[in-house]
This record gives C-alpha cells, structure tokens and sequence, in this order.
C-alpha cells in the first residue's frame, strides 16, 4: 500500500465547506481508498494570528489517503481536483511515532484537538542521509518536549509532476487542544523550546524558509484497517 497526501493552498475552492468536502470525499474517493483523512485549516484562529505565530496562511488542506497502487491517484484526479486546483501531490513513507490510543468518537466527526501540520526542506548542505538521521532524532525529543497525541513522520518518495519534489518530508502531530499551543504547556521542561529550536535548525533551514507550518481539523473518513480495532473496542467499552 501507498500513502499519499494531497496539499491544497489558497485560493481553495470557495463555496464549498467541510460539510460538502466530506460528502464528496466519502462519496468520490473513499471507496477506492483503503484510509482517508481530511485536514481543513483550522477555523478557531484569525489570519492576524496565523500570521502572528509564524503560520503559513496559504496552507487550506491536505487529504491523507491509503492506496494499493499509484494508478489509483491518477484515477482520483477529478475528484480531487473539485476541491481545489492550487494542490500538491506526495507518495509517501510513514513512520509512526505515536498513534491514537483510542478512537471514541464518531468517523467523519471532527477529531479532538489540532492538527500541527508541517512541510519540511532539508538543508542543502546535508545529504539525504544525513537529513533523516537528524529528523529522527529530533523525532524522539519531540516526544519529550511537546504533548502529542499521535505523531506520524512522513518521508517524501516523489511529488507528482516533479522531477524533484519542492520538500522532502511532512509531518502530521495532533495535541488534545488548541490551550496546548501555550509556549508553557506546548514546550515542557527548562528550556525546552530553544532545544527544539536548535534540533530543527540542524536538518532544515529555518532562515531560508525551510518549514511551513499550519494548524488543521481532522476529519477521519475512513480508517485503516490497523485503527480500526481501537475504533470498535471504544464503541464497545461506550
């Protein structure tokens, strides 16, 4: 199986809302999908925020999709294509770090909490090597310094169109609440944010633009078969 991300930025397609992006995706994509996941960006903060924090206000979406084959993405192209032509295709490889322990609310519902989701660029200076060798270190101290939910490391394989894709790794990290983005809660311990700071600088070119950040609602549309479990014991323990 493939995992593939689909990034929409701004101008998205405008009059649809999540109600109607759900029902075309459960409709049009899910039954060829063996997982789905819709992230929308986030409507609990303004731009003036966004902007603020050091979000990326272009980022609109991403759809998150388990497939058999590639094929299946080119067949996908239209549907895909109704929520917004300004997107981005990934094949990816997911690494994941921490996973739900429980899944107690409905599919299709919005998940608790926020969705942190972020592109990164390595470091022209390092190689390919070396750039996953600091990203997976940085991973475990994210672990340690930051309250996450579930934690999935996504590397780049190839971007569609591209002969070389124009980032080389996504990462998607949920927190229990938008309270948890406080620098106090989101960064524990003495001096926790300037060792994140300085974990990230080492792989990915802050200064020069090398991560973009945007906080998204998830909506799991259809769950994988290995989260399924977690799914029915909850509905069978509620």
């Amino acid at each position: 199986m493939q995992k593939v991300a689909v990034i929409y930025r701004d101008p998205s397609r405008p009059a649809t809302g999540v109600p109607a992006q759900l029902q075309h995706l459960r409709e049009f994509v899910a039954p060829h999908c063996h997982a789905l996941a819709l992230h929308v960006r986030s409507r609990a903060l303004s731009a003036e925020i966004i902007a603020a924090g050091g979000l990326d206000a272009t980022l609109a979406a991403a759809v998150i999709l388990w497939v058999e084959k590639p094929e299946v993405v080119e067949a996908l192209d239209y549907p895909l294509a109704w929520l917004g032509s300004n997107r981005q295709t990934y094949f990816l490889v997911e690494s994941t770090l921490r996973e739900y322990p429980r899944i107690d609310w409905p599919q299709s519902a919005m998940s608790p909490g926020v969705t942190l989701l972020a592109l990164l660029s390595r470091r022209r200076s390092l190689s390919v090597r070396e750039f996953h060798e600091h990203w997976q270190q940085h991973s475990k101290l994210s672990l340690q310094l930051h309250p996450l939910t579930r934690y999935h490391r996504n590397a780049v394989v190839r971007q569609v169109g591209h002969d070389i894709p124009d980032c080389d790794g996504i990462v998607e990290e949920r927190i229990a609440s938008l309270d948890d983005l406080a620098p106090e809660r989101f960064y524990i311990g003495d001096g926790a944010r300037e060792r994140a700071t300085r974990s990230l600088d080492r792989y990915v070119d802050l200064s020069a633009g090398g991560l973009s950040c945007a906080l998204m609602d998830e909506y799991l549309i259809k769950l994988p078969a290995w989260l399924l479990s977690t799914a029915q014991r909850s509905a069978a323990e509620s």
